[in-house]
């Protein structure tokens, strides 16, 4: 077990600044994470971040444990841009497609699926997500922590601060959710799922251009 000295608390702090920066991101699991806020209540969004928490791990496990050079080639991130943009995209397009049910009620936490497929699901759509694992590929790198004890540190500090970001939005969402009626909340969710749409668009244009093009993809990690 490591002691918290001073160089172990700068490496927390280290990955809480991460954390401070990224917690502005707006992917595909932010706009959905707001979506389960405001239909279901906080705990199934609390139970969505959580999936989310999980998600980042794994990945950030497997880079650490030697995988970088997979998640770097070429042609694995150019199938993988193709792949999740297409679910992305149908995703989306399912949500622009569903009706609105006439009579019922602002569901607020509903017990229509169980905690654990709302962990699944925040695992899934942030794992689907390509610059998920380049951003981690890109913060490890520039981080570059030289053993376990470090690489745990950092890592407690980047996501404990990304996890009570998201735990918060999610308890916003709740107390929105309240506020808005139903067809309120049923334009919301053609908004999403336009915005889904167009995530999954872009992902499939950003395997298209790396394909054909020969680009390289690559996404900008914070310089802190």
């Amino acid at each position: 077990m490591c002691q918290l000295n001073d160089e172990n608390l700068n490496l927390v702090l280290t990955g809480a600044l991460y954390g401070l920066v990224l917690m502005f991101s707006a992917g595909p699991s932010f706009f959905y994470l707001i979506k389960v806020g405001i239909e279901k209540g906080f705990r199934k969004a609390v139970s969505f971040a959580f999936g989310i928490f999980l998600s980042d791990i794994l990945l950030l496990a497997l880079i650490y444990l030697g995988l970088q050079p997979l998640f770097e080639n070429d042609m694995f991130k150019q199938i993988f841009s193709l792949v999740s943009g297409l679910l992305i995209f149908l995703f989306g397009l399912s949500m622009l497609m569903k009706k609105r049910t006439e009579g019922s009620n602002i569901a607020i936490e509903l017990s229509d699926k169980p905690f654990y497929m709302y962990i699944a699901k925040g695992f899934g759509i942030n794992a689907l997500n390509p610059f998920t694992i380049a951003l981690w590929v890109g913060i490890l790198g520039s981080v570059s922590p030289e053993n376990k004890s470090d690489f745990t540190l950092f890592i407690s500090g980047l996501l404990g601060i990304i996890f009570l970001s998201d735990s918060a939005k999610a308890y916003l969402a709740k107390v929105i959710g309240k506020m808005l009626t139903e067809k309120a909340i049923f334009r919301l969710n053609k908004i999403l799922g336009i915005a889904f749409s167009i995530i999954g668009i872009y992902f499939m244009y950003v395997f298209y251009q790396s394909f054909f093009d020969g680009h390289q993809i690559q996404i900008e990690v914070p310089n802190i």
